[in-house]
């Protein structure tokens, strides 16, 4: 009889009670550790019932009982430690730190992720929460405290398994709107916040950065807007100005600070402007141009606001350069001036041909909607077509007239 073939069957002979008792550890299956894991699970259970001591379904709780009793020497219980954190290492995370391909990777996430639903379950959770909101805050951390002692992992660990569960379980929205398209997983979120939290201690930027990812999610952002805001703003007051994108993004998402937002960035581009990437300038663009809705109660800087934007258009944004012929179009911050607009959609079509052929397209119809009016001294409107049009084709602009007699002149 082999290793594995004597674990199992010390296993299978603990009995109903040993089932019952470990009943949430039934997820795992298969491997040689799974074996040895059950196997000295089952010498703790049998050793503590053996002297009538108390026993729980975790196995470290059971260990420091032992050790606790002074019945069992202190070799036996270091021991027992030394092969559970063995076997956790191995059944978690060995395929993580020798994988030769992605699907190893995943493997061991999803292995850990199936362990915080054992820990969620053997704390009294119900499995009906375990894919959905809202779920009780204190049972979660918990749960992740339960897998920080038992597992004995190391924060780089923590710090990975908390971004897989970011980029497997999180929702969408629109970065311009703010539109929420999907909430992801609730669950796996907060236990990703709960995780790297563990691992902020160390002050490094990078992790805060990614932290910060977490807290911006839709299913997230409502609960821990404060903790969000109040990290990015000690930032920025100590002249970190990339963590001003966090400020924005988060009264976009909320429509919470949106003056106490625009104060910092006027504060800012005042004392770093000529540090302001491409984003951070059409944010303080959209913030004072006094045309964008989400900002109608910051006072617009018309000045301020042109010189943010053509900045930007100078590092060739192709952001900046839709923004830029939309407002020469409209006519909004710039005088209007078709000719120059379509030009400047022209560049943006040699760096993002998708994007310049739906911002023609979205001005177009907006034009002959009438939302858009002709404040030009021009007699007509250039309205450009994707499609090649004849000569002696009526024109797209609406006038009635051909198109060599109008927009082609």
């Amino acid at each position: 009889m082999n290793d594995i073939e004597l674990a199992h069957k010390i296993d299978s002979a603990v009995g109903k009670n040993y089932e019952q008792a470990f009943e949430a550890r039934s997820l795992y299956q298969g491997s040689e550790i799974h074996f040895v894991r059950k196997a000295l699970e089952a010498l703790v259970f049998n050793a503590l019932d053996e002297y009538q001591l108390p026993t729980s379904s975790n196995l470290h709780d059971n260990i420091q009982v032992m050790q606790s009793s002074k019945l069992f020497s202190d070799e036996i219980t270091s021991l027992c430690h030394e092969i559970r954190i063995l076997c956790n290492q191995s059944l978690h995370f060995s395929p993580m730190q020798a994988a030769t391909n992605e699907k190893e990777h995943i493997a061991a996430f999803d292995q850990f992720e199936t362990l915080l639903c054992v820990y969620f379950l053997s704390i009294g959770g119900q499995l009906a929460n375990y894919k959905k909101s809202p779920l009780d805050s204190c049972d979660l951390q918990k749960a992740i405290q339960q897998i920080y002692i038992e597992e004995n992992l190391t924060s780089p660990q923590l710090a990975s398994v908390a971004y897989y569960w970011y980029e497997k379980h999180h929702g969408d929205r629109n970065p311009i709107t703010g539109e929420i398209d999907s909430l992801g997983n609730p669950f796996f979120l907060e236990s990703a916040v709960a995780l790297m939290k563990q691992y902020l201690t160390n002050n490094d930027d990078s992790l805060l950065k990614i932290y910060l990812c977490f807290l911006h999610e839709p299913a997230l952002i409502d609960n821990h807007f404060d903790e969000l805001y109040s990290i990015a703003e000690s930032k920025i007051k100590e002249g970190e100005i990339e963590y001003l994108s966090n400020l924005s993004s988060a009264s976009i998402f909320t429509r919470r600070n949106i003056l106490q937002t625009a104060n910092h960035y006027y504060a800012m581009y005042q004392e770093y402007k000529d540090e302001f990437t491409d984003i951070l300038l059409l944010n303080f663009y959209n913030m004072f141009c006094g045309s964008n809705p989400l900002f109608q109660e910051v006072q617009p800087n018309i000045i301020l606001a042109k010189e943010a934007l053509l900045t930007a258009v100078n590092k060739e944004s192709s952001q900046a350069l839709q923004f830029y012929a939309t407002a020469l179009f409209k006519g909004t911050i710039f005088k209007q001036d078709f000719k120059k607009s379509y030009d400047v959609l022209g560049q943006l079509e040699l760096q993002d041909p998708a994007l310049a052929k739906e911002t023609k397209s979205v001005l177009q119809k907006q034009f002959q909607q009438g939302n858009i009016t002709n404040i030009s001294n021009k007699s007509h409107s250039p309205i450009l077509s994707s499609n090649t049009i004849g000569r002696n084709e009526p024109c797209t602009c609406g006038s009635g007239k051909k198109y060599k007699k109008c927009c082609a002149i």
